[in-house]
């Protein structure tokens, strides 16, 4: 079974925030988000995601999807994040990866978050060893 799943960086204010205010767990973006999912049938759920490595935390906005979904309906999703207020101010990109049964990541879609526009870049296929430790805040679920 593959897993579909759009994120973006949001651990600084400059990577991503919204309506000038940095993304955390417990300010109003939830209801906003619950709006933004309500758009796309595809989208089952939105997550912030906290990955701390030794003394580095970062942390990403993440929305788990059911299906595949091509360049333009991504597109369409970044725009929609734009319009409700969403904004980025540094090269920040936004991805849509596939997970497989082997735990592996396949990007499938690499765009410039903030002029919308497609990154041609190599695919990425891995497998992942990881010694971060991870903890996820719901923000809203379909």
């Amino acid at each position: 079974m593959n897993n579909y799943l759009i994120k973006i960086q949001c651990t600084s204010h400059e990577q991503l925030c919204y309506n000038n205010s940095k993304i955390k767990k417990n300010n109003i973006i939830q209801l906003k988000i619950l709006e933004l999912i309500n758009n796309y049938d595809y989208i089952t759920s939105a997550l912030i995601v906290y990955k701390k490595l030794n003394k580095f935390s970062t942390k990403t906005l993440e929305f788990t999807c059911n299906k595949e979904i091509n360049e333009i309906e991504f597109s369409n999703f970044i725009q929609t994040m734009l319009d409700y207020g969403f904004y980025s101010y540094n090269n920040n990109t936004i991805k849509f990866f596939n997970y497989n049964e082997e735990n592996r990541i396949n990007l499938i879609l690499e765009f410039n978050y903030q002029l919308n526009q497609k990154i041609i870049s190599k695919p990425i296929t891995k497998k992942f060893k990881n010694k971060s430790s991870y903890s996820t805040c719901v923000l809203c679920k379909k």
